[in-house]
């Protein structure tokens, strides 16, 4: 009886073991954040969790002992049978994508689905696994489209150009054809208006590209300022045709920095024979030479629309310039400068405050400057020596303009620059630039008395400016005491200047 009994008790016990381990896996199925269903083998359900309800909207009562072909559509059914085949045929685990698309916009996928094994092993019928993974779908999506593509401008990037001229170069494709385009002027653009306007330029690039391009044709950013065209069945002359197409788009679209420009170069290969590096070379390379040739006009087209930009913005700012380009001429004169000087020394006048354009929006400030405010506006020197500094007929004003805002005992910036270390033609600037700015009014103060600003510019000798230059300019009023009215000081063109020297802090 003893034994008996105990025998009772252990199979008590197991039975106990036995229903904890069965609510322990009906809590773990239901509660596993993922809808779980069991068919058999003829694609019956047989179990679904409570989260069938969530994802599909129908009620687990009206699932059990039914198929897919009784609750979905003929086309979403057949998909599902041929998978749970697939499965039950293989008696393994597979990963599927299953789509369930519910009426408010969620959607559902089948992550996977694996036999569920009777006696003895034999498959009695599938398990399926579904979770919300649209989240992780967008992502993989995101990741997978800022692999191939630019970020900026949404065109395709470098590596799927690369990847996609070894995929094209194939018989069927040839003539296959090259355009390479790089944006003129970029750089100027940046350091004149700010990355946000260069940005402008280049989505306005990119949607100039994909509306004069047909749908084949791969357009791709490759660079900073560079982008490629592949052409499949083009020849050159198609190829040149859409460089026009695309020139004449250009001229019609207008930015903040003005209408898009480019260098071409194009290559075409007609055989299978060489490779794709080579006709790529040869891209370039004609790239490259029309780049050379556009370069100074390019260049003076630029300048002169920064320039044009910044009379716009802050209208005295041409008056300004003209004056102090009088002045420095007057100055040039009678220290006996030759002519190659003067010509330098007129262009870096004319053009010595350039950088403006850069912090043009705090220039009519009437309240007095913020210290980062101020910052700013005393780079102006180091940006126009940024926008005028790419060689050419530009390179010798472009450090003179960098330097005339130093002074003459070193205090001066950006550089610290003192004495003759400056450059002549940057201290005649200063001098000018001084005189002119604090006898013409601003916003935050009227202008000054000029026989009161030649009082301050003589005390300044020494300190702020080059002695002999004071002395100089000194003699000039004794000839024509009011040289503001004087017509040879109206005599020039262009830009502005900032006088922050030793006399006081003063917006030119």
């Amino acid at each position: 009886m003893d034994e008996l009994h105990g025998l009772k008790e252990r199979l008590a016990a197991a039975e106990s073991k036995l229903r904890e381990q069965e609510r322990f896996l009906a809590d773990l199925i239901e509660n596993s954040g993922a809808l779980m269903f069991i068919k058999d083998v003829q694609g019956v359900y047989r179990f679904v969790n409570s989260k069938w309800e969530e994802v599909t909207g129908l009620r687990r009562e009206e699932v059990l002992g039914k198929t897919d072909s009784d609750l979905f559509p003929p086309e979403a059914a057949a998909q599902f049978r041929r998978n749970d085949a697939e499965v039950l045929g293989s008696g393994e685990f597979i990963e599927f994508e299953e789509l369930f698309d519910r009426p408010d916009g969620r959607r559902f996928y089948l992550s996977g689905k694996f036999p569920v094994r009777g006696e003895e092993g034999v498959v009695a019928g599938l398990c399926g696994v579904i979770v919300d993974i649209t989240e992780l779908k967008r992502r993989r999506q995101e990741i997978e489209f800022l692999s191939f593509h630019d970020h900026l401008t949404g065109l395709y990037n470098r590596r799927f150009f690369d990847e996609e001229s070894a995929r094209l170069d194939t018989a069927r494709n040839l003539p296959l054809t090259l355009l390479l385009m790089d944006v003129n002027g970029l750089k100027l653009i940046n350091d004149a208006f700010g990355h946000r306007i260069g940005d402008i330029l280049l989505r306005t690039i990119a949607d100039v590209l994909r509306r004069t391009c047909r749908e084949d044709e791969i357009i791709a950013r490759i660079g900073g300022d560079e982008f490629a065209i592949l052409l499949p069945r083009t020849d050159e002359g198609g190829a040149s045709a859409l460089c026009r197409r695309i020139s004449d788009a250009f001229e019609a679209e207008k930015t903040p920095a003005g209408s898009p420009s480019a260098a071409f170069g194009q290559a075409t290969k007609s055989t299978e024979d060489g490779s794709v590096g080579e006709f790529v070379a040869k891209a370039e390379n004609m790239m490259y030479q029309q780049k050379i040739r556009m370069q100074e006009l390019v260049r003076g087209q630029a300048i002169t629309f920064i320039l044009r930009s910044l009379f716009e913005k802050i209208p005295r700012e041409r008056e300004h310039s003209e004056r102090v380009a009088g002045l420095a001429e007057r100055i040039g004169r009678a220290m006996g400068m030759k002519a190659e000087e003067m010509g330098t020394l007129l262009t870096a006048a004319r053009l010595h405050d350039i950088g403006k354009i850069a912090v043009s929006d705090i220039l009519d400030k009437i309240e007095p400057l913020q210290e980062g405010e101020w910052f700013a506006v005393r780079r102006h020197s180091e940006i126009g020596y940024s926008i005028l500094n790419s060689g050419g007929d530009f390179a010798a004003p472009a450090r003179i303009v960098l330097a005339h805002q130093e002074r003459f005992d070193g205090k001066g910036y950006p550089k610290g620059l003192a004495g003759r270390d400056i450059p002549l033609q940057a201290r005649i600037i200063a001098v000018a630039d001084a005189y002119d700015a604090m006898t013409s009014g601003r916003p935050y103060r009227p202008a000054r008395n000029p026989s009161e600003v030649l009082h301050e510019i003589e005390a300044g000798s020494g300190t702020q400016f080059d002695p002999e230059i004071v002395r100089i300019f000194m003699t000039l009023f004794e000839a024509a005491p009011d040289t503001r009215t004087d017509g040879d000081v109206r005599s020039s063109i262009r830009n502005s200047g900032i006088f922050t020297g030793g006399l006081r802090k003063s917006v030119g």
